[in-house]
């Protein structure tokens, strides 16, 4: 058994249940190296949930009473990672954000993305159109997010799950859920500045598939993930 897990009302994605990268990345925690994380239900806010050991994945898995709310296993991520853009590149491409306007948002009060969120309070991470299929934005946490000199590693994994949406999406905005998410963590990950890029890998029906990188402004990749993510309408 691990230590409760509460996700605060600060960390959300939709307004009544948790951020998703967030969510997977408080999951990831009890798993040494990189993992994948697969949501099975919105994880809710501010209610204390448990952590408990699978043997039969050897992973683990998150329960809200006896809900399976998420489960987690050690994976590796295997993904070609496309040319990391210049810090003023992405705060160029960042530009061309486009749920700026909270009315265009679907969840326009998202930790990670969302337009409402003041400076200092969310990640106001906005990806933007780069050029061929890529999106990218600076990113760069408020102190208290990290630990030490370190990003906290679910703020990492927060960090990496919007971005690979809008490069799903496009111009054209739609509600979509986080299914699963695997990261791994190269390098420790600083107060920043950093880029952020997206972009997606394809998918079949109602699930597109996407990958996101956080790198610093030189082009070194901390951090990759590839995720799932599921229309809802």
């Amino acid at each position: 058994m691990h230590a409760d897990v509460v996700i605060a009302p600060r960390f959300n994605g939709p307004p009544d249940s948790g951020n998703g990268g967030y969510s997977c990345g408080c999951v990831a925690r009890a798993i040494a190296g990189s993992s994948r994380v697969r949501l099975h239900k919105p994880p809710p806010l501010d209610r204390a949930m448990h952590v408990e050991d699978d043997a039969g994945t050897h992973g683990v898995r998150l329960l809200d009473g006896e809900t399976l709310v998420a489960s987690g296993v050690p994976a590796s991520v295997d993904v070609e990672v496309p040319a990391i853009p210049t810090l003023e590149r992405a705060r160029e491409a960042s530009t061309r954000y486009v749920a700026r306007d909270p009315r265009d948002h679907v969840f326009p009060t998202c930790f990670v993305c969302g337009p409402a969120r003041a400076e200092g309070d969310g990640l106001r991470i906005f990806a933007g159109a780069l050029g061929d299929g890529v999106v990218a934005a600076p990113f760069e946490p408020s102190d208290d997010l990290l630990a030490g000199a370190t990003l906290r590693s679910e703020i990492v994994w927060a960090a990496l799950d919007c971005p690979g949406y809008f490069a799903i999406v496009g111009t054209t905005m739609q509600p979509m859920l986080l299914g699963e998410l695997a990261v791994d963590v190269r390098a420790p990950v600083g107060r920043g500045p950093h880029v952020i890029v997206g972009w997606s890998l394809g998918g079949e029906g109602r699930k597109a598939r996407c990958g996101t990188a956080l790198a610093t402004p030189s082009g070194q990749v901390l951090a990759v993930g590839v995720a799932t993510w599921i229309r809802i309408a």
